[in-house]
């Protein structure tokens, strides 16, 4: 019988409010995802057809990423 995976999330770096209410400018963080953002990836992975399974999701900010895309 299979056994249900235990699904774990967890985000990376994200626009969540803290840099503004520390006072920490937050400039740096355009392009990266907020938490709505992660919550939709979250709901996609729960509705996925009963045959198929989800064994990891990785969620980028697109600058995060940014030197990746780009080799030259």
């Amino acid at each position: 019988m299979f056994q249900a995976l235990t699904p774990t999330f967890i985000p990376g770096a994200a626009r969540t409010g803290f840099c503004d209410a520390s006072g920490i400018d937050s400039a740096w963080m355009e392009g990266f995802p907020d938490a709505e953002e992660f919550a939709r990836t979250l709901v996609h992975c729960v509705y996925v057809p009963e045959n198929n399974f989800i064994e990891k999701v990785s969620v980028w900010g697109t600058e995060q990423v940014k030197e990746s895309l780009n080799p030259f």
